[in-house]
C-alpha cells in the first residue's frame, strides 16, 4: 500500500537573539530540536560565520496524518499570537518546513485558501521539500 507521510515544523530563525530571548519575545518556548545561536559556526561562502539561533515548533500530529492535521497542530500551538505583529528582530525568516515523503511516481499536494490567508497574515512563507521512497 502507497502512503504519504509528512513532517510540518515551523522555525523561526535569527541572528539577532539567543533562544531564550527569543522565546520570550514570541511568548512560547521552541521545542528540544530549537537551536541555540552561536553553539557552532557553519560556512557561508567560505566565511565561517555563528550558527544562528533557531525556534523550533513541530506537528503533533502522527505522520500518517493529512497535511491539514498537520497544519491544524501548528497552527493550535501558536494560537492567540500573530507572527506578523510581534517584534521580531529585522533578519528572523519565519517558515513553515513541510516534508512529504511519498511512495508513488510523484508527489503533488493542495493547500487551501484559508491556509494561504493564515501564512500572510503570520509572515509564514512556506517550503516544500518531496522525498520519493520506497517501503523496502
Amino acid at each position: 500500500m502507497e502512503i504519504t507521510t509528512y513532517i510540518v515544523t515551523l522555525e523561526i530563525e535569527t541572528r539577532c537573539l539567543p533562544l531564550h530571548e527569543l522565546s520570550s519575545t514570541i511568548g512560547i518556548e521552541g521545542n528540544p530540536n530549537s537551536v541555540d545561536g552561536g553553539e557552532g559556526f557553519i560556512w557561508e561562502n567560505g566565511v565561517a560565520k555563528p550558527q544562528p539561533t533557531v525556534w523550533k515548533i513541530e506537528s503533533d500530529a502522527s505522520p500518517e496524518d493529512e497535511l491539514g492535521q498537520h497544519l491544524e497542530s501548528v497552527a493550535e500551538q501558536i494560537k492567540g499570537i500573530n507572527l506578523s505583529q510581534i517584534n521580531l528582530p529585522s533578519d528572523a525568516d519565519i517558515c513553515l518546513e513541510v516534508g512529504i515523503f511519498f511512495q508513488t511516481a510523484m508527489c503533488g499536494f493542495n493547500l487551501p485558501v484559508e491556509w494561504m490567508q493564515f501564512f500572510a497574515e503570520n509572515n509564514i512563507r512556506v517550503s516544500v521539500s518531496c522525498y520519493p521512497c520506497s517501503d523496502d
